[in-house]
C-alpha cells in the first residue's frame, strides 16, 4: 500500500500545487 500511496502523491502532485504537495509529502510518513 506504501507503493501505491507514493505513487497516489505523486499523480496529485502533479496537478496540486508545489507548495500542497510538500505539505501532503510532509504529513503522510513515507
Amino acid at each position: 500500500m506504501d507503493v501505491r500511496l507514493g505513487f497516489a502523491l505523486m499523480g496529485f502532485g502533479r496537478f496540486l500545487p508545489v507548495s500542497l504537495a510538500g505539505e501532503l509529502s510532509v504529513s503522510v510518513p513515507v
